[in-house]
């Protein structure tokens, strides 16, 4: 991909250097209250020479802001993870403590059982 991207930008250049050759006649640029005479071919190549500049300058801009979009990402991502992993161990906590519980219903539904049956003899015993 690099070398196709080479050979693109070689093409580019010899075009604009062949079409810069073939219009050099001199040409008059007048600009506000500024007036001179200049070959054509150099007004075609400093344009495409500041084209490129645009071009590079809104390329790094973008790149700049995909980067800091990309960091911002990664911090959030690594937030959430932070985040996730609280969770998960304020949901294992919550689990283990709410099998103690499951346990202690349990011993006590085992005390009440115990304390239910001489009383239900009792008042066997008493109804008879």
């Amino acid at each position: 991909m690099k070398n196709v991207k080479l050979i693109l930008l070689m093409v580019a250049i010899i075009m604009v250097a062949v079409f810069a050759v073939q219009n050099s006649a001199a040409i008059s640029i007048r600009f506000f209250t500024l007036a001179f005479h200049v070959s054509q071919a150099l007004i075609i190549i400093i344009s495409t020479i500041v084209g490129v500049l645009i071009g590079l300058a809104i390329s790094v801009l973008k790149n700049f802001r995909q980067s800091r979009d990309i960091k911002q990402a990664k911090q959030e991502t690594n937030t959430m993870n932070v985040q996730l992993a609280n969770a998960e161990k304020e949901n294992s906590d919550l689990k283990l403590e709410m099998r103690h519980l499951q346990d202690e219903i349990e011993v006590l539904k085992q005390e009440l059982r115990q304390y239910q049956e001489p009383i239900q003899k009792e008042e066997v015993q008493d109804f008879i």
